[in-house]
């Protein structure tokens, strides 16, 4: 399963890094750059 996120704000950041954690590939997009930084 692969999986995308657009926005990693207050919802979607712990989504996400749940799923990474989990070991699923992950495509995800953000306008603010910092905001994909913790998942680099």
């Amino acid at each position: 399963m692969r999986v995308g996120f657009i926005g990693l704000g207050s919802q979607g950041a712990p989504m996400a890094r749940r799923i990474v954690e989990a070991g699923h590939p992950t495509t995800l997009w953000a306008r603010r750059p910092e905001s994909v930084e913790p998942f680099a």
